[in-house]
């Protein structure tokens, strides 16, 4: 392969890397170094195995046979299902708009709603109204009707609350970093008041008990905050998980 063609190839790859990062849930800091805000498109999960598998074994296949119609056929299935991932956010947008107007929050920010793990069937609903956190999961398809199952509220935290009184300590600093990387969805883990959680992400879709957090100790705010992980799911809740999978009734 000429150099020229092999540049060419590397450069493609590299230049569209950062947009499949915007499109997932989690996102990437796009416009960097201008700017640290990340972008997050919210059409695709994070880990998401029909996305990545399908592609991979098309890869693999033309690789084998020495034809490039299978990894075109990779090209084509990623730009639909990135298509059908952006329709139905719009579609779960719409919809958390509705839930929220039956409840009469008229007025609602800080509205997000994300694909949860692994598919674009059952989705993540997040919305603040009168500084409480209102999550939700939301199930739609092209064949089904929508399923909602309705979740919790917790209270918003902001960081000048957390803040206060500790200004210029390390405490503050990583109050600030944690709030920077979790778009400010922050609230307190419902098992433990010292965690501020990433409200953002859960194992199960309509649960306030986050996927990550710090532990705040502020007898010390000289220490870095130690970082956890609350990524067990228990029986109980993997079967509720499955079940809105399949959108049946909880």
């Amino acid at each position: 392969m000429p150099f020229r063609q092999l540049y060419l190839f590397s450069f493609a790859g590299y230049a569209t890397a950062g947009l499949l990062d915007a499109c997932t849930s989690y996102g990437t800091r796009l416009w960097w170094p201008f700017s640290d805000q990340r972008v997050a498109w919210n059409i695709i999960s994070i880990i998401d195995p029909i996305f990545t598998l399908t592609l991979l074994i098309l890869l693999v296949v033309g690789i084998k046979k020495k034809h490039p119609a299978w990894p075109r056929a990779g090209f084509v299935f990623a730009l639909c299902y990135l298509a059908f991932g952006l329709f139905q956010r719009n579609r779960i947008a719409e919809l958390q708009a509705a839930l929220a107007d039956q409840r009469g929050h008229v007025e609602i920010d800080m509205a997000t709603v994300k694909p949860s793990i692994g598919n674009l069937i059952l989705w993540r609903s997040i919305y603040r109204h009168d500084d409480q956190f209102y999550v939700d999961a939301i199930r739609t398809s092209l064949v089904t009707e929508p399923n909602v199952y309705e979740g919790t509220s917790v209270q918003a935290l902001a960081l000048d609350s957390l803040s206060l009184g500790l200004d210029g300590s390390v405490l503050a600093s990583d109050l600030v970093r944690f709030d920077h990387f979790s778009d400010s969805y922050l609230a307190y883990h419902p098992a433990d008041s010292s965690v501020v959680g990433d409200l953002r992400y859960a194992m199960l879709p309509n649960s306030t008990r986050p996927l990550w957090g710090i532990q705040i100790d502020r007898d010390n705010p000289d220490r870095h905050v130690p970082f956890k992980s609350f990524r067990e799911i228990p029986d109980e809740e993997r079967q509720q998980l499955v079940q809105m999978l399949k959108g049946e009734d909880l």
